[in-house]
């Protein structure tokens, strides 16, 4: 049924096209956040044949992230468009869930391999782990770099105050975190506590990816060819995606996402990036990270033991749990 409806909204969007057809369509089975469809669309244009793979990203009916909006994700892919970071091309955004019962993304489909491929490979291949993570750096320090105002990326928001961005994703995460816990969890409790209290200010505000990690990666042989899930992306402290790397719930034989040493990844970036990087920030940034990653976990939870989702993922995010509380432990030396 949706090869259908997908095929009769891509007529609406490519009224030149000719005999178009979808092929090989099939559904992705990595992702929690959102459905995600491969296909292939072929059509005639002035008689010529062509050919296109692109992948639609649709919201589910029960999902981790219902704050989060297709359209403000499509703006923020829109204005990375040209800038050299590798973040997937938007063809078109459409809200209006009478045409794919809920709202969706179509792009471009990029050639490459993710998370699961990699790790394989880069446990026998220390030259291909050295290569991938000097790239996964490099595009990290490239997003915190870009000039957000010049590419028009100040309706995410932009923090007044030093200390607001802190406020802020102190105050959405809680918010969600309470709304979907489902027992009291002494850890979390005294986390927030204590990340409401040591706030460091803000130098500067670039552009946070939000989620960046192995996970999220495309690579090509020896290159890194996308970053996705932009989703959670916002302007604000440099030093939130720096915390979020080092979290230990993403660390793979003790190296960070399966990469590289966390002395190794800071210093890298404080080189290619230009920017000095403060220790006491990534560890605030890094206990964050934790409670952010737990109200995720039990948002999928809680979806699950309601029945509002039966993905089978869903059901797995809370053996994260120790992971998480002990990472607060040690970084707060409790």
């Amino acid at each position: 049924m949706i090869e259908q409806k997908l095929r009769d909204y891509l007529h609406s969007r490519m009224p030149e096209a000719e005999e178009l057809e979808i092929a090989k369509l099939s559904r992705g089975v990595y992702g929690a956040s959102r459905e995600t469809f491969l296909f292939e669309v072929n059509w005639k244009e002035g008689g010529v044949p062509k050919t296109q793979s692109m992948v639609l990203r649709r919201d589910p009916p029960t999902g981790l992230l219902d704050h989060i909006s297709r359209d403000t994700e499509f703006r923020i892919l829109k204005s990375l468009e040209g800038t050299g970071i590798p973040a997937p091309k938007v063809l078109w955004c459409e809200t209006d869930p009478s045409i794919l019962q809920r709202p969706f993304l179509l792009m471009e489909r990029k050639d490459g391999f993710v998370n699961q491929s990699f790790q394989k490979f880069a446990a026998s291949n220390p030259e291909l782990r050295h290569q991938i993570a000097e790239d996964f750096v490099a595009i990290l320090a490239r997003i915190h770099n870009l000039d957000w105002q010049a590419r028009g990326l100040d309706f995410l928001g932009v923090p007044q105050g030093p200390r607001d961005y802190a406020k802020q994703e102190i105050a959405k995460w809680e918010a969600i975190m309470e709304k979907v816990k489902l027992e009291p969890d002494p850890i979390l409790t005294e986390a927030l506590i204590w990340l409401k209290s040591n706030m460091p200010p803000a130098k500067e505000t670039c552009l946070v990816h939000g989620d960046y990690k192995l996970d999220n990666v495309m690579y090509q042989k020896n290159r890194i060819v996308a970053i996705f899930d932009w989703e959670m992306a916002t302007l604000g402290d440099p030093h939130d995606d720096l915390g979020w790397v080092c979290a230990r719930y993403y660390e793979v034989d003790g190296l960070l996402n399966g990469l590289m040493e966390r002395e190794w990844f800071l210093r890298r970036y404080q080189e290619l990036s230009g920017r000095k990087v403060n220790p006491a920030a990534v560890k605030f940034w890094q206990v964050f990270s934790n409670v952010k990653m737990a109200a995720i976990t039990l948002t999928g939870a809680q979806r699950y033991i309601s029945g509002a989702s039966r993905k089978n993922i869903l059901a797995l995010l809370p053996l994260l749990m120790p992971k998480l509380h002990r990472d607060i432990i040690e970084l707060l030396d409790w």
